[in-house]
Parts: structure tokens; C-alpha cells; sequence
């Protein structure tokens, strides 16, 4: 399945607490930047204490996943 074009993937630190944020029914998660595909529709956004090395990661698995969407399954 594609993802639209607005589709955004979200890169959080792993083992950080939830924020009062994040918990909240229909609150965004706050985040501090995000990095973009040349190649597709993504952004992977990320907390500084996730880094930037998470967020690019986690855009390999995106772009990845767009590529080859059996991936998905």
C-alpha cells in the first residue's frame, strides 16, 4: 500500500519516556527537525536526543518499504 504524498514517518528515540505530549488522545509528538527523501514523499522526523542518524535509518526503511511495497507484508 502507498503512503500519500502529506505521509509522514515518525523517528523517536528508543527507551525515551513519553511526554504528557505524546500521551495526550490526538496530540503530536513534538520533535525537534526532520530529514527528507530526493527520491519519495517521506520525512522522518526526530528528537535531538534520537538524533539524526535515527531519522536517516528510519528513512532507509521507508524508502525501502515504497520501493518494494511486498516489503509491507
Amino acid at each position: 500500500m502507498k503512503l500519500s504524498v502529506a505521509s509522514t514517518i515518525l523517528a523517536l528515540g528508543v527507551g525515551l519516556g513519553a511526554t504528557a505530549s505524546t500521551t495526550m488522545a490526538g496530540a503530536a509528538p513534538d520533535y525537534d527537525d526532520f530529514v527528507e527523501s530526493t527520491a519519495y514523499p517521506i520525512r522522518a522526523h526526530y528528537t535531538t536526543a534520537a538524533g539524526l542518524g535515527a531519522a536517516e535509518e528510519m528513512l532507509g526503511y521507508a524508502e525501502t518499504g515504497w520501493r518494494n511495497p511486498r516489503c509491507a507484508q
